[in-house]
């Protein structure tokens, strides 16, 4: 068993929805997933994932890109909050992008291994967006090199242990991660993040982030090495 997979065993089970017209996925998924108590690998149909609030993340594996637009257009109309993951072939850069855009919180290609599906799992229910390096490297460089269009109002003062915590944030690091690097608590993760928020005035991981670049909360050579996730929108 995989660390990725260990990680997500936990007494409450985490249910995954998964869309996919090829049966042989299905079949590899149920089997990747049904010995970790953690995840419920459920397949079902768009209308049923719509009306099921009790789902927290969604596999979608599409054939074609019309029908892969059109479905992450139907869940941010009608479920905002649920968490998408797309797997796609061989996916370009421009394409990743788009798909970010349309609400894509993960991007694995077909050919993903076992360890991949799980840590993106966990990083995208943990929050964060899972992509590869060079689209998140790419992105955050569009943000730093933008004039920031929000100024922040007074000085904002960090503790160093914010600063760390921030630094890993905008690296695009999971609240675990964060809590194994600097041998803390995940909750204490979530206490530092949610207090950086106060003080920086927005609401969610992803305007922090931007905020941290734009503002130069952090050094910049702090983001000069993004790991393959990144805040979610």
């Amino acid at each position: 068993m995989t660390k990725a997979v260990e990680n997500l065993n936990a007494p409450r089970p985490f249910r995954v929805g998964l869309v996919s017209t090829d049966p042989l996925r299905v079949v590899g998924f149920q089997a990747i997933f049904e010995n970790h108590g953690r995840v419920e690998m459920v397949t079902a149909t768009v209308p049923v994932l719509l009306r099921d609030t009790s789902m927290h993340l969604v596999l979608l594996c599409m054939a074609t890109d019309d029908t892969l637009f059109n479905l992450l257009e139907t869940f941010k109309g009608f479920r905002p909050d649920m968490r998408l993951i797309v797997m796609s072939h061989a996916p370009q850069n421009e394409q990743i992008r788009r798909m970010i855009s349309a609400g894509a919180k993960g991007i694995l290609p077909d050919s993903a291994s076992e360890a991949d599906i799980a840590m993106a799992i966990e990083t995208v229910a943990d929050g964060s967006i899972w992509a590869p390096r060079r689209v998140l490297a790419s992105m955050i460089g569009d943000v730093s090199a933008r004039p920031a269009t929000t100024q922040i109002k007074g000085n904002i003062e960090l503790t160093a242990r914010e600063r760390d915590v921030l630094e890993r944030l905008v690296n695009g690091a999971t609240n675990r991660q964060i809590g194994e690097e600097l041998e803390i608590e995940e909750r204490t993760v979530k206490a530092h993040i949610a207090k950086l928020m106060r003080k920086v005035g927005v609401n969610n991981r992803t305007a922090l982030t931007m905020q941290a670049i734009s503002q130069q909360l952090i050094s910049a050579s702090s983001t000069s090495q993004p790991r393959r996730s990144m805040q979610k929108s």
